[in-house]
């Protein structure tokens, strides 16, 4: 399972995003997350996704980011989360 490019766990009622639950995923360059019930994000939940330049949060209930986005080991190239 490590040499997945894209990964799409929307809709699936997710709560919470634990701590290091990507850190085995290095290639995957997009990650859809949208139409869950996430209403925060561990700081350190995408380490590990160094490749990541897709990210989909819309239609969540988050209400504040934290310093998830000030990584520098994120690369963001497109983040949707309204």
């Amino acid at each position: 399972m490590r040499n997945i490019l894209k990964m799409d766990v929307s809709f699936n009622a997710l709560l919470v995003l634990p701590a290091h639950c990507f850190q085995y995923q290095t290639k995957v360059k997009v990650l859809t997350l949208n139409h869950n019930l996430l209403g925060h994000i561990n700081e350190k939940s995408f380490v590990g996704l160094v490749s990541l330049n897709f990210l989909n949060l819309s239609s969540n209930q988050l209400e504040t980011f934290s310093s998830i986005f000030a990584q520098e080991s994120l690369n963001l190239s497109v983040l949707y989360f309204l």
